[in-house]
């Protein structure tokens, strides 16, 4: 596959990515925090052996998603910054035509 530069895409469409991005990790953190809220609401009233396996492993994913989220949160800086960047160039450019 080849390599493409960013600076072949529009500033616009980075910073649309980079929203969608910011979107999707918003949506995630706002999961998390409901699924957990109703795990340990759950866990209150019920504990058994199953449940407890449930609660172990639920808290290892919800670890996993929440590297996810800062990947996310990351990686939407960065699709800015780059957008932000070929909009200086743009700028810069314009002065000298």
């Amino acid at each position: 596959m080849a390599s493409k530069d960013a600076s072949l895409v529009s500033a616009q469409e980075l910073h649309s990515f980079g929203n969608f991005l910011k979107r999707s990790e918003d949506d995630m953190k706002s999961l998390i925090i409901n699924v957990n809220r109703e795990v340990s609401r759950t866990n209150e009233a019920w504990d058994d052996k199953v449940n407890r396996q449930f609660t172990d492993k639920f808290y290892t994913y919800i670890d996993h998603v929440v590297k996810l989220v800062e990947l996310l949160d990351d990686y939407s800086k960065f699709v800015h910054a780059k957008a932000d960047a070929i909009e200086n160039y743009g700028n810069v450019g314009q002065h000298y035509i």
